[in-house]
């Protein structure tokens, strides 16, 4: 008899280990499954990044191009407005230097005609 409740003891035992391996493993089961499903969103995420990554360095090197090209066409730009700057002071330079010598001939030309209107004026009394 004792044999039997020995028996009857150890296989009570045996179905509780066994009970308690079943939720054991039902619950690493789902924490597995939990973990697989984190780990799918994480590399989803993960390759989302990777693709904004991607595009921000795209988007960054067109913008450096486009500041680049603008400021090549700045300095274009300057150095034409320099050069026709430079061809204006030129002009304005002649353009004084012939106004001061058309002065000159204007001064020189009312000194002679005064003293052609006291020549006459002298000869007339």
């Amino acid at each position: 008899k004792q044999t039997n409740d020995r028996n009857s003891s150890l296989s009570t035992e045996v179905d509780d280990a066994k009970n308690t391996a079943c939720l054991e493993q039902e619950q690493l089961s789902s924490k597995i499954s939990s973990l697989d499903k984190e780990l799918l969103e994480s590399k989803q995420e993960e390759e989302r990044l990777i693709n904004v990554v991607k595009s921000l360095k795209t988007s960054h090197a067109d913008a450096l191009t486009s500041v680049e090209e603008e400021k090549n066409n700045l300095i274009n730009q300057n150095q034409e407005l320099s050069q026709r700057n430079e061809s204006l002071f030129s002009e304005v330079k002649q353009t004084n230097d012939r106004n001061s010598s058309l002065s000159t001939e204007v001064d020189d030309a009312k000194k002679a005609a005064c003293l052609e209107q006291e020549q006459l004026s002298s000869k007339i009394s």
